[in-house]
């Protein structure tokens, strides 16, 4: 006959053998997030400045989200037609956005599609987390367009250096210049993973 302990350990076994049991299922049901296997989603959030997210991937940042670095305001536009952001011939246009992530995920990859049909600048983006406590700053991810096209690129990178989303103590934006009439950005797309942890169990001796 099992003592109190002993039925206390087998109801914390059982329990999680459900919860692996639900999650082996959801993976072998491909479970998906924006259509990438893996991904799954998490209740909805709410960022800092009350910017909703939802916690799912990819996470969206539109070209409508940059705003001016403050030196030329002159040297970027926005194509409320087009819904992109597109350099001047001032050759400058430098940009920067918040990027508001849920914690605890990992990203994996980031997206961006653009249009570069100038000879001579490239479109060049970075992702870069500020340490809140330090302020040193580091580049996460870039992505950059080769050579010169006249269509639409979509362009990634997932080596990402510092992956894990840690508050409070980092914060994350994204920066980028347009340097040229010829350069547009459309949107950047960040692809996360979720950590699973599971409960510690302890075994209990049964007498």
């Amino acid at each position: 006959m099992l003592s109190k302990n002993g039925w206390r350990g087998l109801i914390a076994g059982a329990l999680t053998a459900l919860i692996l049991v639900s999650n082996v299922w959801t993976v072998l049901a491909g479970g998906q997030q924006g259509g990438q296997p893996g991904y799954f989603q998490s209740p909805k959030l709410q960022g800092p400045g009350g910017q909703n997210f939802d916690g799912g991937s990819p996470h969206m940042i539109s070209a409508a989200t940059f705003s001016s670095d403050g030196i030329d305001p002159d040297s970027y536009r926005f194509i409320f037609t087009g819904g992109y952001l597109t350099g001047t011939s001032a050759n400058s246009g430098c940009v920067k956005a918040p990027v508001y992530l849920p914690a605890n995920r990992t990203l994996d990859e980031i997206f961006v599609t653009a249009y570069d049909n100038d000879s001579t600048f490239n479109l060049f983006l970075e992702m870069r987390r500020v340490n809140n406590f330090t302020g040193q700053s580091n580049i996460m991810a870039t992505v950059s367009s080769d050579d010169q096209a006249n269509a639409i690129l979509v362009l990634n990178d997932n080596t990402i250096n510092g992956a894990h989303i840690r508050y409070p103590d980092y914060s994350y934006y994204l920066t980028t210049c347009l340097n040229s009439e010829q350069i547009r950005l459309y949107s950047v797309r960040i692809y996360m993973g979720t950590r699973i942890y599971l409960p510690t169990i302890f075994k209990q001796s049964i007498l």
